[in-house]
């Protein structure tokens, strides 16, 4: 396959779990060039526009050498370039945690991740404030494609006047990006991903 995606690099040991993820505590992620993450996209009942232009798929990331992150379609054999992360923030985002997450005004992650810690706020949308909150809800064990990673769950409520938001997502310190992802809205639309594989190095 052209521009070809090597399997999954995955270096397991105790010294290098009880940095990355010890006491339920994780620390900011530090990314480097070539790191990959490949996903499968799936969402129902909503509206595609401009900031969310996705189709139900498989996506690849790539933390580039300058610190972008581009967006690839995957579909067989064929692997092109789509856009850059910044052009898919509603949609993708929330993959990793990036420089985009950080300057929202509630973002979905606040390193170091802590079980219990919360932190909400309220932001402008179209016509009207929306109040959101955000927990750290536990640590649990997630099993997709990609594999079974212990993850921190984190739960994400958002109150638009259209309708309220309830977001799920796995973060997992071993893969450094989230493994599964789920949002649904109470009007009934729902869109998320499962990590299908991935490579990133290692801190030593």
């Amino acid at each position: 396959m052209k521009g070809g995606f090597t399997n999954l690099l995955m270096v397991v040991g105790t010294l290098w779990a009880s940095v990355a993820f010890s006491g339920d505590t994780a620390s900011l992620p530090v990314y480097k060039t070539g790191d990959t993450w490949r996903i499968a996209y799936e969402s129902h009942g909503r509206n595609v526009d401009s900031s969310d232009v996705l189709s139900n798929g498989t996506y690849e990331l790539v933390y580039g050498e300058n610190g972008e992150i581009l967006v690839y379609a995957v579909d067989g054999g064929k692997r092109e370039l789509y856009a850059s992360l910044d052009e898919l923030r509603q949609a993708l985002f929330i993959v990793l945690p990036n420089p985009i997450d950080a300057k929202e005004k509630i973002p979905n992650f606040k390193f170091p991740l802590v079980v219990g810690k919360t932190w909400k706020g309220r932001y402008y949308y179209r016509d009207g404030w929306v109040n959101a909150k955000v927990k750290v809800a536990g640590v649990e064990n997630v099993t997709v494609p990609a594999g079974t990673f212990s993850t921190f769950k984190i739960v994400r409520e958002d109150d638009p006047s259209e309708g309220s938001k309830k977001s799920v997502y796995y973060y997992s310190p071993q893969t450094k990006t989230v493994v599964k992802f789920s949002n649904k809205y109470s009007s009934g639309p729902t869109f998320g991903f499962v990590l299908l594989n991935y490579k990133v190095h290692q801190e030593r």
